[in-house]
């Protein structure tokens, strides 16, 4: 609380006003960051065509989440020449694994946000604990929905694979010494998708 109160501008005793603890402080800046990370992760909510630049790359939201820089953006992965384009919504499946491949090549990395600061919360039960669930819910839900848009077969299943392996990636390039090796791991687990995807599509 001293640090954000310090970060802030403002006193501790100010900051004890606004929020009666760590926690509450956390769950708040979850609360924030919510839209805004589903919206880099997955582009719920907005046009395809309008997630990329004149460039053809992802768009920057800057900061997603607390303790953690705002992710870069990079284009597909090389040697994914047959990755749908991120127009059409498997290839927005796709993207979820570029935008966190650019973030894991900055530094401070340590995954996921909500699940960062779910573990760092005690008791999982709490208020911070069922943010972040409901986070991972809403990601899962909206990987289904462009899955269906797609036409794959069993899309919740599928969304929730997916969800899956981002998750894992997330938390196995956090452990990472270094951004080549994290960016290495996010590279693996894009394959890993891309093969459920295909997968499916021959289902």
């Amino acid at each position: 609380m001293d640090a954000a109160a310090a970060a802030a501008g403002a006193g501790k005793m100010s900051a004890y006003r606004h929020f009666a603890s760590r926690d509450d402080l956390v769950a708040a800046a979850l609360e924030h960051h919510h839209p805004r990370h589903l919206q880099w992760l997955v582009g719920r909510g907005r046009d395809a065509g309008a997630e990329r630049s004149a460039a053809g790359r992802p768009a920057d939201p800057g900061q997603t989440g607390p303790g953690q820089t705002g992710p870069g953006q990079t284009g597909p992965a090389a040697g994914d020449a047959a990755t749908p384009a991120a127009g059409d919504p498997a290839g927005r499946i796709l993207t979820a694994f570029d935008r966190l491949e650019s973030a894991a090549g900055s530094e401070p990395f340590r995954g996921c946000p909500f699940v960062d600061a779910a573990l760092g919360s005690p008791g999982m039960g709490g208020r911070v604990g069922a943010i972040a669930w409901q986070h991972k819910q809403e990601v899962t839900r909206a990987l289904a929905g462009l899955a269906a848009q797609a036409g794959l077969a069993e899309p919740e299943e599928l969304g929730a694979a997916v969800a899956l392996v981002i998750d894992g990636a997330a938390a196995q390039a956090a452990l990472a010494p270094d951004p080549a090796s994290r960016q290495q791991i996010v590279r693996r687990g894009r394959r890993v998708a891309q093969a459920l995807l295909c997968s499916a599509a021959r289902l």
